[in-house]
């Protein structure tokens, strides 16, 4: 009679055991799956090679010790529990035989959990209480370092950025970077987190971003969003920013699909964007891409927020960045002498910019339209706007006055100021 010590040897050397689905090749770094049997271990095994990972499997935590001792992997994996020696168990072995073993650990916890707190003081990087789906593996690994961060205009969930901040998922993304919901771990709080992605494919990109930071820290104010936190993750700077919970103005006329937003509502929203920007003025500071996307609503009260300085100019020594010859903003909200060239970004640009952002509020469309941007542009600079009363006969005519002044073409003959364009609305109400 063949003895159980035997029989489980020649177990594992026949073809479902054998050394052809125990080891695979790579190019990338060792990972070291020390599981139960195939069925926890099979998973593992095709995800880590797709990700470029060198796997060996061992069953059992002997065998897996053994294979340790034999070549220090860069991640062990553990789903351990049956085989004599738990997951547990075989984290404290390893830290203690091989306490400067520079590796990640990934461990998944007993199916009742409740280990947590034990596997991690153990030394376990990550504890999982179910198995993860390729992306939250991809967002594990590249929060550990062990693979890049996705550069196709995401970073994963999962991400750790600056040993901090936890990337929990996409909030949006422009031109030059995204804005991700994230947990920071130091405060247990989620926050906004803005990561430049471009740092190499964009003349000035980092200055801009560092310049947007700068602006927001000083201008502390209820209806702009607050900044926290400036670092730079892999290469890629980033900032943190209050998570704000709500839409845009976008987000808002796109709920309307097409319908005027009532003047009770609107009027309320734009004054305090009015104040905003007087705030950012007295400071020197032109926004430059005033539009219903970079205004926020927040959930639940009638509270704007203007975000995104991204593009903003400042006259403060040291912060101006050049952008002579470039045009900079959205096109249909941009005022007419910036795209001439006539003159530079001043606030009576900003005023442009919000005047057409009140026209699409109580008509619900913009001022111009056109097949091309440059048919756009060539309406902004040499078209009249139109009377908004023609689109929405309810407005009231000194509302409608209020805008058309906004959209005047010679910036003179604008508001004054953000100041008295809020004393106009105010009294057109």
């Amino acid at each position: 009679m063949i003895g159980m010590q035997a029989l489980t040897g020649a177990l594992r050397t026949n073809s479902f055991f054998g050394s052809g689905d125990i080891d695979s090749a790579g190019l990338g770094g060792l990972a070291l799956v020390v599981a139960d049997g195939p069925l926890q271990a099979g998973p593992w095994k095709a995800a880590l090679r797709s990700h470029g990972f060198r796997v060996r499997v061992r069953y059992g935590g002997h065998e897996g010790l053994d294979a340790f001792d034999q070549e220090t992997p860069v991640l062990l994996v553990l789903d351990l529990w049956r085989n004599g020696m738990d997951a547990l168990t075989f984290l404290k072995v390893v830290r203690a035989v091989h306490p400067d073993a520079d590796l990640r650990s990934f461990v998944r916890s007993t199916p009742g959990g409740g280990l947590g707190p034990l596997l991690t003081a153990a030394g376990a990087d990550v504890v999982l209480d179910e198995d993860p789906d390729d992306r939250a593996l991809r967002g594990l690994l590249a929060g550990q370092g062990l693979i890049g961060a996705v550069r196709d205009g995401t970073v994963p969930p999962g991400t750790c950025i600056a040993d901090r901040f936890v990337v929990d998922g996409l909030i949006g993304r422009g031109a030059t970077a995204g804005v991700y919901r994230a947990t920071d771990l130091e405060l247990g709080e989620q926050v906004a987190l803005k990561l430049l992605d471009c740092t190499d494919s964009v003349p000035g990109a980092v200055n801009r971003f560092r310049q947007e930071m700068r602006i927001c820290r000083r201008l502390q104010h209820s209806h702009v969003a607050r900044t926290y936190d400036y670092g730079v993750w892999r290469g890629q700077p980033f900032f943190t920013m209050e998570l704000l919970r709500g839409r845009t103005l976008r987000g808002f006329l796109d709920e309307r699909g097409g319908r005027p937003v009532p003047v009770a509502v609107g009027v309320p929203l734009v004054v305090q964007a009015c104040r905003a920007l007087a705030a950012a003025h007295d400071l020197g500071v032109v926004h430059r891409d005033i539009k219903p996307d970079n205004l926020f609503v927040l959930d639940g009260e009638r509270h704007l927020k203007v975000m995104d300085f991204g593009i903003a100019k400042t006259r403060e020594p040291g912060l101006v960045t050049s952008t002579r010859g470039l045009v900079l903003g959205t096109p249909g909200y941009v005022a007419p002498e910036r795209i001439t060239g006539a003159a530079e970004a001043t606030t009576a640009s900003d005023i442009y910019s919000l005047g057409v952002v009140l026209f699409e509020l109580f008509t619900g469309r913009p001022p111009f339209g056109g097949r091309s941007v440059g048919s756009l542009l060539a309406r902004v600079v040499h078209q009249p706007a139109p009377d908004p009363t023609e689109l929405n006969p309810l407005l009231p005519e000194p509302l409608a006055a209020v805008i058309d002044r906004c959209l005047q073409k010679d910036p003179d003959l604008r508001p004054a100021d953000a100041r008295e364009l809020e004393r106009l609305l105010t009294a057109a109400l």
